[in-house]
Formats: structure tokens, C-alpha cells, sequence
């Protein structure tokens, strides 16, 4: 056994330092995103009595609107586990969709996981197809010809 103090003391130390940093440097590492209201919390509720208002007051003001109108909030969580280099993985995915009629009293609850989920665009650029094959010199020489001089 080296003795402390020793060179091969030291490199094993710096070894088995080494050892510890890759092998921590490996383990998961866990996120959690956003808030979705517990069912204990839905219980307090009552559809056909409680309003807007109350709902408020009981969960949360949500953190986005419905996409189509204003008649429905959405709670959302996630769950991500991230190893090392890899791409995070999404474990937990939970949604709460507090549905309201016209007058603003609660209409519905809804409850949807990961295993509900759709891959939905919500938003989407698009480069215009006659751009593609085109430089930004080029385009930029090519639009000199379209400026009229009359108004110059």
C-alpha cells in the first residue's frame, strides 16, 4: 500500500477523484416543469356551480388559455430525466383542461397524460420555396432592377 504523501499515493487519489467525477457526472438528473392542480385541489370544485372566480381562488389562474377560445384553461406539467450527454427524456407529461360555459361557471374537468399526448404544431416558419436556391446577394442584386425611380 503507498504510503501518504508518496507519488502513487497521490495518482491514486487523483484516480479514484477522477472515478467519482465521471461516475457523478453520469446520474440522471431530474426537472420539473409547470403546474397542473392535485386532485385533491379538483375535488374542492363543482361543476355547474363554481365560476371563473372561484376556480381562480381554488387552483391557480392557469398559465395559457384555450387556443380556440377563452372558454377553457390549461394547467401543464412535465417531467424530465436528463443522463449525461443525452437528449433530456420526457417521463411525466400532465394536463388539467378546466372547460367554462359562455356565462363563465365551470362547464367540465379533464385529465390527460403522456400516454394521451399528440405531437401538435402549434406554430410553424416556412421558408418560401423560390428563396431556397437564392443567396442573400443574390436576392439583394436582384431587387435593385424592381425599385421604381419615378418616385426618387
Amino acid at each position: 500500500m503507498a504510503k501518504p504523501g508518496s507519488r502513487a499515493f497521490l495518482r491514486r487519489a487523483i484516480l479514484a477523484s477522477a472515478c467519482v467525477a465521471i461516475i457523478s457526472a453520469c446520474s440522471p438528473i431530474m426537472r420539473s416543469y409547470g403546474y397542473t392542480p392535485t386532485e385533491l385541489d379538483l375535488s374542492e370544485l363543482t361543476v355547474g356551480k363554481d365560476n371563473r372566480e372561484s376556480v381562480a381562488r381554488a387552483i391557480g389562474t392557469p398559465q395559457a388559455s384555450g387556443l380556440s377560445n377563452e372558454n377553457t384553461w390549461f394547467y401543464a406539467s412535465s417531467l424530465y430525466r436528463t443522463s449525461g450527454l443525452f437528449t433530456p427524456e420526457e417521463l411525466e407529461r400532465e394536463i388539467v383542461a378546466v372547460s367554462f360555459t359562455e356565462s363563465g361557471t365551470l362547464a367540465n374537468i379533464e385529465r390527460y397524460g403522456l400516454e394521451n399526448g399528440q405531437v401538435v404544431t402549434v406554430s410553424r416558419r416556412v421558408t418560401n420555396p423560390a428563396v431556397q436556391n437564392s443567396t442573400f446577394v443574390r436576392q439583394l442584386f436582384d431587387s435593385i432592377g424592381s425599385i421604381p425611380l419615378e418616385g426618387l
